[in-house]
């Protein structure tokens, strides 16, 4: 920087440099200095603790703003992240629920194609049977007393019947019984094969009917035994036109109440009393409208 001795233009006094200006202090004129390069670098020379500060603090301005920027962006790849898997989370939820709703309707009309297959063969089966049922009556005598001897004739019929009254008999007994005792509570079941004890042909001027008594033993898991007696009735036994036996398919279970008939346990537990019941007050009728066979 080149040192320079001005004087006032005006008055030619010594001038003053006040707050960067020359300054006369006769007349007040003010004269502008005029800088050089090397002025300004020694002003910056100068003022380096000052310049260099205030680089420092724009550095580190530019720093904070770089590395909140650096965080925005790291918050909003955060959230945009969160929000795909959102997404995917719900597509795979919707994608799940679809493919349930399909196996739904896949199942439903599987079981609705099952349950009309199963109504159509048992609306077809009923309708096979009333046909059947409804030749039958055609062919059937008006009054027929069916004998022993012709029973017995047909052995393949006696031994269908039996198998049909031991089904019907397991059916109807398939059924846990629940007795409150003192001790707590029995649970009785059949659990043995019912034993056929007894079998007889009763017939009458309108129809003839085989009787199968069978003995039942009902079982604890205790270990407690129970057994009774239960008479199962295949009714509409009649010769067809063919001369074969045959039945209109109606098979009840006997309810004639003896004294020792158990309501609960839909037993008879005394056989004697079951017979008397069931067979000899229709031995002993003096109209002679029973017929009574043993088998």
């Amino acid at each position: 920087m080149k040192l320079v001795v001005m004087n006032c233009k005006n008055c030619n006094a010594p001038l003053h440099l006040v707050d960067g200006k020359l300054v006369c202090e006769y007349c007040d004129s003010v004269t502008e200095i005029q800088k050089d390069s090397s002025d300004v670098a020694f002003e910056r020379v100068a003022n380096a603790e000052e310049y260099i500060r205030r680089s420092l603090d724009q550095k580190k301005e530019n720093l904070q703003k770089h590395y909140q920027e650096l965080e925005a962006q790291k918050l909003e790849k955060e959230a945009n992240e969160e929000k795909l898997k959102k997404a995917r989370r719900l597509r795979s939820m919707l994608k799940t629920f679809v493919w349930l709703i399909l196996i739904f309707v896949f199942v439903a009309a599987i079981v609705a194609g099952m349950i009309f297959l199963v109504k159509k063969a048992d609306d077809k089966k009923r309708e096979e049977e009333a046909a059947r049922h409804e030749e039958m009556l055609r062919n059937k005598p008006e009054s027929y007393r069916l004998t022993k001897t012709e029973l017995l004739s047909d052995g393949y019929f006696e031994k269908e019947a039996e198998k049909m009254a031991l089904e019907y008999l397991k059916d109807d007994h398939k059924g846990s019984v629940y007795e409150t005792t003192d001790d707590g509570i029995n649970i009785w079941s059949m659990e043995q094969e019912p034993e056929l004890v007894e079998k007889y042909l009763i017939t009458t001027e309108h129809g003839n009917g085989l009787y199968f008594f069978y003995k039942l033993v009902l079982e604890t898991d205790d270990g407690l035994t129970k057994e009774g007696y239960d008479c199962v009735v295949i009714s509409d036994i009649y010769l067809d036109k063919d001369g074969k036996i045959t039945t209109d398919g109606e098979y009840r279970i006997h309810r004639e109440a003896s004294g020792s008939f158990d309501y609960c346990f839909a037993l008879d537990f005394d056989l004697d009393s079951m017979r008397y019941d069931i067979v000899e007050k229709k031995k002993a009728n003096e109209d002679r409208l029973y017929f009574v066979y043993d088998l």
